[in-house]
Parts: C-alpha cells; sequence; structure tokens
C-alpha cells in the first residue's frame, strides 16, 4: 500500500471518528410527541385481545390490564403527533373500563372535534344519550374498527341503545376470535422456528469445513483492503445520511421522507460496491462479479439448493437474534431498539408502504449481501476458519449500521448468513434469507404500529 493510499486512509479513518464522536454529542432519540404516538399505537394493537365490556370473558393481554390504564396516564400528560392517536388512547381506556383517561385526551382537541366532544360529555355523564349526529361523527372518527367499535359499544351500553351494543359486542367479539387464533397460530408458528433453527445450529456446528485457510494467517498487507473499503464506506455513509436529506430537500422540496430514504439507500449501497472495485482488490485480479461473490450466483443447476439454505438460514436467525437481544439488553438498556433505523420509523408512520417494504426485502439484501458476505467476508475466509471469519465479518456489518442497541443482534444476523453463505457458497443464500428476515420484521412494525 503505497504513500497515498495510506494518507487517503488515515484522512478518512479521522473523519469517521471525528463525525461519528460529533453526532454522538447531538440529541438523537426521537421527537417526543411521536415516542408518545408510538407507545400508544403498541396498546391499541394489544386492545385487539380485549372483550367488551360486562362480556366475563378473559383479556388475554401479555401485561396488566392495570400496568396499561398506568401507562396510558403516564402518556396522557404528553402531546402525541396526532390527533388520531388521541382518539386511539381514549379508545383503549374506554375498552379498559377508565373512562376518566377520555378527557385527558381528548379535552384539548373537544372544542374543534364533534366525536371528541361527544366522547367527552359521555365520560362525565355516562347516562347522556348522543343523537344520531353524535355517533355519525364517533364512527367517522379515523381509528382501527375495533377501537371505534369500542367506544361505540360504550356510548350504547351507557345510553341504552341495546341494538347498537349488542352489533358492536358482537363485532367486538368476532374480531377478537380472529386476533386470538390468528396470534396462537403465530406463536407455534415461532417456537417451531426457535426449535427448528436450535437443532440446525447443532447439526451445522458439526458440518462445518475443517479444512485451513487456502493462503494462511491474516496480515497486515492483506487486511489493508479491507480496512480501506470499509473506512471510506463509513465516510461515504456518514457523509450521505448527513448531507444528503438537506441537499435533496433544497433541490426537491416537496419529496417525501420514503423516497428520500430509498435514494439514500441506493448511493450509500452502489458507493460501497464500487468502492470494492476502487480500493478493495489488493493484488487480485479476479473480475468485480467475483469479488462479491456474485460470479455464478443464482444459478438455475443449484437455484435449489441455495433456497433450501436460505430457509435454513433463516430458521437459524430466529434462535440466533432471540439470544443475542436477550443477552445485549443487559448491557446497552432498552434504548429504542428497532427505532434506531429511520427505516422502522418511516415504516410505522409513512404512508408509502410498497416502496418500504421493497427497499428492506429487496433493496438492502441486494447492497449488502454482495458487501458484507461476498467481499468482507469471502476475504476474511481466505485467511481464517468459517466461524471466526463469520464472527468479524458479522461485527464488522454490525458496526456499519451505528446502532449501539442493536449491536449484537446484528452482529448475530451477520455471523448467521455467513456461515449459511458457506455451505451453499451461492450468494443467493443470504440474499434471500436476508430478504425475508427484513420483510417479517417490517411487517410485524406494520402490523403493531399502523394497525
Amino acid at each position: 500500500m503505497d504513500l497515498g493510499r495510506q494518507g487517503a486512509l488515515i484522512g478518512a479513518a479521522v473523519y469517521v471518528v471525528a463525525v461519528a464522536a460529533v453526532l454522538g454529542t447531538l440529541e438523537d432519540d426521537l421527537p417526543e410527541p411521536l415516542k408518545t404516538s408510538l407507545a400508544i399505537r403498541q396498546w391499541a394493537f394489544l386492545a385487539r385481545m380485549l372483550p367488551p365490556p360486562g362480556s366475563g370473558d378473559s383479556t388475554f393481554l401479555p401485561i396488566e390490564s392495570g400496568a396499561v390504564e398506568e401507562s396510558l396516564a403516564d402518556l396522557a400528560r404528553r402531546v402525541p403527533s396526532t390527533d388520531q392517536d388521541r382518539f386511539r388512547a381514549a379508545a383503549v381506556g374506554t375498552a379498559l373500563g377508565a373512562r376518566h383517561l377520555v378527557p385527558l385526551f381528548l379535552g384539548p382537541i373537544a372544542s374543534r372535534d364533534r366525536a371528541a366532544r361527544t366522547l367527552l360529555s359521555w365520560s362525565f355523564d355516562p347516562s347522556a344519550r348522543p343523537t344520531p349526529e353524535d355517533l355519525a361523527s364517533v364512527r367517522e372518527t379515523p381509528i382501527e374498527d375495533h377501537l371505534r367499535d369500542h367506544l361505540l359499544h360504550a356510548l350504547a351500553a351507557a345510553s341504552g341503545d341495546g341494538d347498537l351494543a349488542r352489533d358492536t359486542a358482537a363485532a367486538i367479539s368476532d374480531r377478537r376470535a380472529r386476533v386470538l387464533a390468528a396470534g396462537g397460530a403465530a406463536g407455534l408458528a415461532a417456537i417451531a422456528l426457535l426449535v427448528c433453527g436450535g437443532v440446525m445450529w447443532f447439526r451445522l456446528r458439526r458440518n462445518l469445513p475443517a479444512d485451513p485457510p487456502p493462503l494462511g494467517p491474516l496480515t497486515r498487507e492483506s487486511a489493508a483492503p479491507l480496512a480501506r473499503v470499509l473506512v471510506f464506506f463509513l465516510a461515504v455513509f456518514l457523509t450521505v445520511n448527513a448531507l444528503m436529506p438537506m441537499l435533496v430537500q433544497a433541490v426537491l422540496p416537496g419529496l417525501a421522507l420514503g423516497p428520500l430514504l430509498v435514494w439514500t439507500y441506493l448511493v450509500v449501497g452502489s458507493a460501497g460496491l464500487w468502492l470494492v472495485h476502487a480500493v478493495g482488490r489488493g493484488s487480485s485480479t479476479a473480475p468485480w462479479a467475483e469479488l462479491v461473490g456474485l460470479r455464478g450466483s443464482f444459478a438455475t443447476a443449484r437455484l435449489t439448493t441455495s433456497v433450501g439454505w436460505a430457509a435454513r438460514a433463516y430458521c437459524l436467525l430466529w434462535p440466533a437474534t432471540l439470544a443475542s437481544a436477550v443477552l445485549w439488553s443487559g448491557v446497552a438498556g432498552e434504548g429504542q431498539g428497532a427505532f434506531e433505523n429511520p427505516m422502522a420509523v418511516l415504516l410505522a408512520t409513512e404512508p408509502d408502504l410498497v416502496l418500504l417494504l421493497g427497499t428492506v426485502a429487496v433493496l438492502a439484501p441486494l447492497f449488502e449481501e454482495p458487501l458484507f458476505r461476498g467481499y468482507l467476508y469471502g476475504r476474511l475466509r481466505r485467511h481464517m476458519a468459517p466461524v471466526p471469519a463469520a464472527a468479524f465479518s458479522g461485527f464488522l456489518f454490525a458496526a456499519a449500521h451505528l446502532s449501539w442497541s442493536n449491536l449484537l443482534p446484528l452482529a448475530a444476523i451477520g455471523f448467521t448468513l455467513a456461515l449459511a453463505y458457506e455451505r451453499s457458497r451461492d450468494l443467493a443464500t443470504p440474499i434471500l434469507a436476508h430478504g425475508a428476515w427484513n420483510l417479517v420484521e417490517a411487517l410485524m412494525i406494520v402490523a403493531v404500529f399502523r394497525g
């Protein structure tokens, strides 16, 4: 490595450390109104398990109803990001039989919203009979059906409207039965994946190749291309994420956050793969596609085997990420978890779901797997056994995400995908497994926070 490249690498490393240090001193929490709304939406999701008041059915909540009520009372002291979340919180309180929470959430907007005034009047005088116009305003409230039915059921039961009370109670019960059935099936599927993944880990451990690395131990010279790619990639990542939103908003002020983040993915991902060609070759004369593991990938002759290993890798990810998340929570604390990732926030809040789901399930794996598994793991594997090479590349994968609270779970994902790639020798395996993992995780965020 010549002096010019050394100087560029040192300068880039200093830049990365300096920018990361500056960003670390800035307030990186979510805005307080958004945090309040996201907390409300979690309780709104769990309210699907609540039966109609007075039915005598068990709630099946994974937490005591009193704890939910206490949390809502605390959230009522804050300002959510939307009026819609005020209605959600009031509906959950109503479903719990805590109508004293309704004024806390809806009082500030009662002067400008008829549905809020109707529910506020009911909270102070449950015997008051709402007019058809009042009920219509509540029916038009833009919240989830199960929450709206709880509000209508409370109004109908208090005012003596037996038909509406029976209809809403039946709707709540039917919807709740479907949710519990789906939840039970999902729980059984998760248990099966954990058990299957655990068994596969024992089998995988016995079937990894034991041959020595083909090129001997990793040296400073052989590590230099890896260091250049990683350091320059982080420099691009930090620069693009810090400057691109401002530049794009200046040129296209009406551009939504979803497309903006997609452009950020495209620029950063393309830069990472280009860096392999520009500074990551070392003494290799191999084609770029071979350097990033794409040469021969998705070949028809072995696609069935690769897809099979992708399914195994998906199972392996379940126990790996769960165990690492539990272990790391004691070190990093709760933090913001998934919401350190801007994409997770957008999945919970932005309207363009197709674009966002395509980004996490297709775009991210297509850029990340050639860089971290095809190139980084592939280079390390020439100098290390599979397990240490997978562990090292997994740590680099996690570090590149700059997420402290998710560091170990991300490293576990990188470690698992690298070993699956080792067994299949086809980059299609980690790409498909990574895409499936991201898609399921994204759909869970959508289900909980968007209703």
